[in-house]
C-alpha cells in the first residue's frame, strides 16, 4: 500500500486490514504491503455501500447497551465448521456477564451446536423463527452482503453487533479475535489467561455420539487419523509412509475418518496394512459428532489443518495440525499449542516428509504419557 496517498484515502484503505480491536490478535501483518491501495480502497468501500444500502446502518451499535439481556448470534456467510468453532467460541464470555444467547445458523452447525450448555437454544435458519420481540439485539459475523440480508428481512427493527465489520482480508486468529471484540463490547479489560479461557474452541459431546463412540472396536487407545480435505494443498498425500514410519516405533492401531474426498488416501493406508495393524476405517460414515466422539477417546490425533482438526481441538486429547507455509499456527490453535503442529516449507502440507511428521507424533505421544 502506498504511503504517498492523502491520509483520508489511507484511512479508507486501512479499514479492510486494521483489527477493530483495543489489543491487536496474532494475523497476517504482511497482508497491506501485498496489496494496491487502489484494491484496498475498494474493498472497504464495497463493504461501507453493502452496509449503507442495507438500511441497517442506524442500528449498528459499537457496544453492548446495559439494558440488553437477549441476543441473537446469527451466524451466516461463514458455513466452515472450523471458522464456526472459533467465531462463537466466547459465546461462554457472554453468558458469563449474564446475557441469553441463541444462535440461529445453517442447518448442518445448528445440529453440531445442539445441546450447547452456553447457547439457550439453537436454531436452524431455515424453521420459524422466534418473534423479533423475543431479542434484544443481534450479533452478525461482519457487514458483508452475505451477512445482512437475513437479519434486514427477518429482524430489520433490531440493533446489532458485527464482529468483524469492515476487516476482511488479512488471515487471523478468529477465535482471540472475537474473544476480544466480546471483551472490547463489554467494556472489559481481561488479563491475557481469561482471554485465552473463552478464545479457546468448545463443544459439547452429545451422549449418543459418545455412545456410539465408546461401542466402535479397536476406537479407544488408537491414533485418529483424518483424511482428505477440499483444498489439495491443505491435504496430505503421504499417510501410508506415515503410518509405515510410526509402525516401526510401535503404533499399531488406526482409526481412519474423513469425509467422502478421503476415501481414496483411506483405501491407500488399508493396502499397505501389514499383519497385526488394528485399522478400523469409518471414513465417510461418521457424523460430526462422531468424530468428535472419537477424537475424545484416541491417543491422539493426526490432521491437516481443517475442519476435523477443529473438531479434535475442542477434546482433551493430543492433536498434531500439519499447516501449508501460508497458514501459521499462530492462527489457528489456541494460545499454548502452536509447538503441536508442523508448517510445511512451501504451500502444500505434502512438503513434509513422512519421516518427519512420524517423528513430531512421536514427541507428541511421549509428552502426554
Amino acid at each position: 500500500m502506498s504511503r504517498l496517498a492523502p491520509a483520508w484515502l489511507q484511512g479508507l484503505a486501512q479499514d479492510c486490514w486494521r483489527q477493530p480491536l483495543s489489543r491487536p490478535v496474532p494475523a497476517d501483518d504482511s497482508f497491506a504491503s501485498r496489496k494496491s491501495l487502489v484494491s484496498l480502497v475498494l474493498r472497504s468501500l464495497r463493504r461501507r455501500l453493502q452496509l449503507r444500502w442495507s438500511g441497517q446502518y442506524p442500528l449498528r451499535a459499537n457496544r453492548l447497551q446495559p439494558g440488553w439481556r437477549r441476543l441473537l448470534w446469527l451466524h451466516q456467510g461463514m458455513p466452515q465448521i472450523g471458522d464456526a468453532l472459533m467465531d462463537l467460541a466466547p459465546r461462554s464470555l457472554l453468558v458469563e456477564a449474564g446475557l441469553q444467547v441463541d444462535l440461529l445458523a445453517p442447518p448442518h452447525l445448528a445440529a453440531l451446536f445442539a445441546g450447547d450448555p452456553w447457547f439457550k437454544q439453537v436454531l436452524r435458519d431455515d424453521q420459524v423463527l422466534p418473534p423479533a420481540a423475543h431479542y434484544d439485539a443481534v450479533i452478525l459475523l461482519s457487514d458483508d452482503r452475505r451477512a445482512l440480508p437475513f437479519k434486514r428481512q427477518h429482524l430489520a427493527g433490531l440493533p446489532w453487533l458485527s464482529l468483524h465489520g469492515l476487516y476482511n482480508g488479512p488471515d487471523f486468529h478468529r477465535g482471540r479475535f472475537s474473544a476480544q471484540r466480546h471483551a472490547d463490547w463489554l467494556g472489559l479489560d481481561l488479563p491475557a489467561a481469561a482471554l485465552a479461557r473463552h478464545a479457546r474452541q468448545k463443544l459439547t459431546l452429545q451422549p449418543a455420539a459418545a455412545q456410539w463412540a465408546q461401542r466402535q472396536p479397536q476406537a479407544p487407545g488408537a491414533v485418529l487419523l483424518a483424511l482428505g480435505g477440499v483444498v489439495a494443498d491443505r491435504s496430505y498425500p503421504h499417510w501410508p509412509a506415515v503410518v509405515s514410519a510410526l509402525r516401526q516405533q510401535g503404533q499399531r492401531r488406526w482409526v481412519l475418518v474423513g469425509s467422502a474426498n478421503g476415501r481414496s488416501a483411506a483405501d491407500a493406508v488399508l493396502a499397505s496394512a501389514q499383519p497385526g495393524d488394528q485399522l478400523l476405517d469409518l471414513v465417510g460414515r461418521t457424523s460430526l459428532q462422531q468424530v468428535m466422539a472419537l477424537a475424545a477417546q484416541a491417543r491422539a490425533v493426526l490432521c491437516c489443518d481443517g475442519g476435523l482438526m477443529h473438531l479434535a481441538l475442542c477434546t482433551q486429547a493430543p492433536v498434531l495440525g500439519l499447516f501449508s507455509a501460508g497458514i501459521q499456527p499462530a492462527w489457528r490453535l489456541p494460545v499454548g499449542q502452536e509447538g503441536r503442529s508442523l508448517q510445511a516449507p512451501s504451500h502444500s502440507v505434502g512438503s513434509l516428509a513422512p519421516a518427519q511428521v512420524a517423528a513430531a507424533l512421536q514427541r507428541l505421544l511421549a509428552g502426554a504419557a
